[in-house]
């Protein structure tokens, strides 16, 4: 696992979204446009780690419109990827040598639920797996909300205008997972669990808007046992509107989900 490094990258992105999002609220973002339209998504092949005995896989989203230009959007989202490789490629420098014949792993696998684009915002929470080569514990998550156009971050605090109690919902109603319930009751794994479902910006900084929901991932061996793999929850809007901020209400009003061709 290398949850120092994720956790550093994805501070920085938080950082950038509370400050792109304070200046969306402060030039009324409670206001939706009269018109929200889907995006059209395209699947775009992720850059090859440059790492050796290396194997890449998998497609991030970008998207189109004829509506609004798309550019810094699409870059944010790239640089997402781009940012989450950088955090993995000292560690796997730093590997043990391979096995002859053994590969390391970097891929991206989207999944339609868990992202939504409109022509008000992206969101996207991007499954990713990292192997060290004959490695076997390594499912994670890529996470990005940017407004269109202008691709500015959102941070998971923007979102809401009494964060603290927003967190403590997303923690009660993570709990209420199988997996995790089932961590959080098992004899010597309950302790460990605890303190990733803690309500901290930290722990739920994987998010995305999502047409059924705020959706929160979890990486693996984190917040359940390891075959229970990553981990998503998605926590109905109903629960987490007395929390909202006045751009969290322009967001989620503007979800859509993304055309495909």
């Amino acid at each position: 696992m290398r949850m120092g490094a994720r956790i550093a990258a994805a501070a920085v992105l938080a950082g950038v979204g509370v400050c792109s999002g304070l200046l969306g609220q402060a030039s009324g973002a409670g206001a939706v446009p009269a018109r929200v339209l889907p995006l059209l998504v395209v699947e775009t092949k992720v850059p090859p780690l440059p790492v050796a005995h290396y194997v890449t896989s998998g497609t991030y989203p970008q998207f189109a419109s004829a509506d609004v230009s798309l550019g810094r959007v699409n870059k944010t989202l790239r640089d997402a990827v781009l940012a989450d490789q950088a955090s993995y490629t000292p560690l796997a420098r730093r590997a043990l040598p391979p096995v002859r014949g053994w590969t390391g792993v970097y891929s991206v696998a989207p999944t339609p639920s868990l992202m939504s684009a409109s022509t008000v915002a992206v969101s996207v929470l991007l499954p990713d797996t990292e192997l060290y080569p004959g490695g076997n514990d390594g499912a994670g998550w890529i996470s990005a909300t940017a407004r269109v156009p202008s691709g500015s971050l959102v941070g998971l605090s923007d979102l809401f205008a009494r964060p603290e109690l927003a967190l403590d919902a997303l923690a009660a109603a993570s709990r209420q997972n199988g997996c995790i319930a089932v961590a959080l009751h098992y004899p010597g794994l309950g302790a460990s669990v605890a303190p990733w479902l803690k309500p901290t910006m930290s722990n739920y900084r994987y998010f995305a808007l999502t047409p059924r929901g705020l959706a929160v991932g979890f990486e693996q061996d984190t917040v359940a046992s390891p075959p229970c793999g990553r981990v998503e929850v998605t926590v109905p809007y109903s629960v987490l509107r007395p929390y909202l901020s006045s751009l969290g209400v322009t967001l989620i009003a503007a979800v859509r989900r993304p055309r495909s061709r």
